[in-house]
């Protein structure tokens, strides 16, 4: 009878050890997957750094721009308001010459009318 126990003792251990080296086969091919997924996971995270680094320079970049832009509108209106100062002034010489030439006319039409009288 110890014989027959004996045996179904064996068989027991015999299929715990199978069980615990597909077990153990399992965790080694789960260890080997998660080690995967984590070199997956890595590189992502590294491909979302470069993206960030790219956008941040790309923003630091649009941002220079929109200051060139700005200082140039800014420029563009003194400009503007130099050259609507000088319109002004040559507004006031035209109209100076105007009353200048009227005053002439004026003078020599006095000076016909003088001149015929004598």
């Amino acid at each position: 009878m110890h014989g027959r126990g004996f045996s179904v003792v064996a068989q027991e251990v015999s299929r715990l050890a199978e069980d615990t080296k597909n077990t153990v086969i399992q965790i080694v091919e789960l260890t080997y997957k998660s080690g995967s997924l984590t070199q997956q996971v890595v590189e992502e995270i590294r491909k979302v750094q470069e993206l960030t680094k790219s956008g941040k320079h790309q923003s630091v970049e649009t941002s220079l721009l929109f200051s060139e832009i700005v200082e140039a509108m800014r420029s563009s209106t003194q400009e503007i308001v130099i050259v609507e100062e000088e319109i002004r002034t040559l507004i006031q010489t035209i109209e100076g010459i105007g009353a200048a030439t009227a005053q002439t006319a004026e003078s020599a039409e006095f000076f016909k009318s003088a001149t015929e009288n004598l």
